[in-house]
């Protein structure tokens, strides 16, 4: 379980909004992934001043030709050569080059279950392979930079922050106006890839609306690993900072895909499976400092 807090200056204005979006089950690697439509998004968040992200795990597929679940078919053609042999080094060096330009926007990278089976199974940690790309660390390069002796800890402020499994994130809001002022509004978001899944959008809402419950103190619950996007609205009776009466929302929200379940020509344990289609792109889940207000657009 990981904390992070990120403070982000605002202007105060009531027509002001700040965007959190989540990337993840994007399988780079795969046939079906759509770099097309992922790029689209990060150059939105690249071009906009109040767009943040959080990696939601699952960047690459990772499954390696001598894994049960290796189906050269699933394969995307770039791969199907030499490179089959460090096929996963070389889908996070991708996932690097597109997630880098919008290195200083991300509030932390979790990791899937993709990620998580290359660990345990082949002894290859690929979310600290990206955490190093989008930090500039160079480990054990001709001896001239620091040695692969050196461990997270040497790090202590980098420029993303490792979540893993699961965590808080806390957007503190502050004004850039009045330099002593002591006014703070803060969101809390809890994020995790999960496991949730399911044919049903009945279901993921259910567990949704159980994870919200677990988490009732948090605004927004993300996941992934569903390939959907269902939004549950609920809401929580409070008084806010004022002691006036408040029904403050609250919002599940599970972060889509960009993975195509279907490709012409080809297969995937998806269509393999007969899972419905799903459809790509992701969530953007808006937050306004001064209304105390948020917004889930799809």
């Amino acid at each position: 379980m990981e904390f992070n807090q990120i403070t982000i200056p605002c202007s105060r204005r009531i027509d002001e909004w700040f965007t959190l979006i989540g990337l993840g089950d994007i399988h780079e690697g795969n046939a079906g992934c759509n770099l097309d439509a992922l790029q689209k998004v990060v150059d939105k968040i690249k071009h906009n001043e109040s767009y943040y992200w959080v990696g939601m795990g699952d960047y690459v597929e990772a499954i390696n030709f001598t894994d049960k679940r290796f189906d050269i078919r699933q394969v995307a053609k770039k791969y199907r050569n030499e490179s089959i042999e460090r096929i996963c080094q070389e889908q996070i060096e991708t996932m690097s080059e597109i997630f880098y330009p919008i290195r200083k926007k991300c509030v932390g990278l979790l990791r899937g279950n993709h990620e998580e089976t290359v660990r345990q199974h082949y002894h290859y940690d690929v979310l600290y392979d990206m955490w190093k790309h989008l930090n500039d660390i160079k480990v054990g390069i001709r001896g001239k930079s620091k040695t692969a002796t050196e461990n997270l800890d040497a790090y202590p402020n980098p420029v993303v922050k490792l979540l893993y499994d699961a965590a808080v994130v806390r957007l503190s809001f502050i004004s850039k106006k009045e330099k002593k002022s002591t006014w703070k509004i803060s969101f809390d978001v809890f994020v995790t890839h999960s496991n949730i899944a399911g044919r049903t959008a009945g279901g993921k809402v259910n567990r949704l609306e159980k994870l919200l419950a677990d988490w009732h103190t948090c605004d927004v619950v993300m996941v992934g690993h569903g390939h959907d996007m269902p939004v549950d609205p609920t809401a929580a009776l409070s008084f806010n900072r004022y002691g006036k009466f408040i029904s403050r929302k609250r919002r599940g929200v599970m972060t889509g895909t960009f993975l195509k379940v279907y490709t012409l020509g080809g297969t995937g344990y998806a269509e393999k499976a007969g899972y419905s289609p799903s459809e790509i792109g992701t969530p953007s889940i808006q937050f306004n400092p001064v209304s105390e207000d948020l917004r889930v657009i799809v």
